[in-house]
């Protein structure tokens, strides 16, 4: 499916993005946006069965993928996990939304993150489930159904 696409900008920690028009762009649906879960950040194992990341912002039941794992036990490389127990700069991972909390170790991993449109607040704002992880010009492209995204997030090719 194609996707809705529109030029931003986001703000570090900020839930709400400027777009130049919300046309097509949906509460509920998925996107994929450079400062908005579509790059990858670095996170730690420190302690054991936990993700750390300074101010990482995602809240419990965010879907996450590791894009590179070294030396890891127990998760693997694009497998979709969600968030759970999570505080400022930690958080668990499950196999389910709102599951138990997994065994894992590795030595370093960089994650992606599944972000959704909370709501279209005007003709140029959005408001995002997760905050902006920096500040700057951005693309948002919105897909028609939400397994797109899912696709995306494993590592799959998309085509129309």
């Amino acid at each position: 499916p194609t996707a809705v696409s529109s030029a931003g900008t986001s703000t570090s920690g900020s839930t709400s993005v400027t777009v130049t028009s919300t046309t097509g762009m949906i509460a509920g649906r998925a996107f994929a946006a450079v400062n908005l879960g579509n790059t990858a950040i670095a996170c730690t194992n420190t302690p054991a069965n936990t993700v750390t990341k300074v101010g990482h912002g995602l809240p419990n039941g965010t879907k996450i993928v590791f894009s590179s794992i070294t030396t890891g036990v127990g998760v693997y490389v694009r497998t979709i996990y969600y968030v759970i127990n999570a505080a400022a700069d930690t958080f668990q991972l499950a196999v389910v939304s709102g599951g138990t909390a997994i065994s894992f170790s590795f030595s370093a991993a960089s994650y992606l993150f599944y972000n959704s449109i909370v709501s279209v607040d005007s003709g140029t704002t959005l408001t995002v489930a997760v905050p902006a992880t920096a500040s700057g010009a951005t693309t948002v492209a919105v897909y028609p159904i939400t397994q797109v995204r899912d696709a995306q997030l494993k590592g799959w090719t998309i085509t129309a």
